[in-house]
């Protein structure tokens, strides 16, 4: 457990669930799942990709998941999520609920296609269940 000045505890959990969001979008992200049709919906090659930044975006990243996680598992911690089964829905419904309806604007006025929301916040669902597990598992 690391405390930081301000009062906030940071522990081990909240890493794993870190690494555990970036190596699914990784997965996700990839050849071996929607890697190749993401691409093609964004309109970008694995070169345009590679040649932006990537260990800026990687970074930037890895903090928003940080934030995620410790936000996830205040939430956790205020509803007295105790169960994996517990966890699992309660991030469903983050997921669903906050995630997917909250992107849903962005995706219907800029006409972006189904496949491309469905992916990118099929990842976003799927992560945040991982985390939850994994925060109530080892928080």
């Amino acid at each position: 457990m690391c405390h930081l000045e301000n009062g906030i505890e940071i522990s081990l959990a909240l890493f794993i669930a870190v690494i555990a969001r970036i190596g699914i979008g990784m997965l996700w992200y990839s050849r071996l799942l929607f890697g190749k049709k993401w691409m093609a919906l964004i309109n970008k090659s694995q070169s345009e990709i590679n040649q932006e930044s990537a260990k800026k975006m990687y970074l930037l990243e890895a903090g928003a998941s940080l934030l995620m996680a410790y936000v996830l598992e205040r939430v956790l911690v205020a509803f007295q999520v105790k169960t994996l089964t517990d966890a699992t829905l309660t991030a469903l419904w983050i997921g669903v609920g906050f995630m997917m309806m909250g992107s849903l604007g962005d995706y219907l006025f800029l006409k972006r296609s189904k496949a491309l929301y469905f992916i990118n916040n099929g990842y976003q669902v799927v992560s945040v269940i991982v985390m939850a597990i994994i925060l109530v598992k080892w928080g």
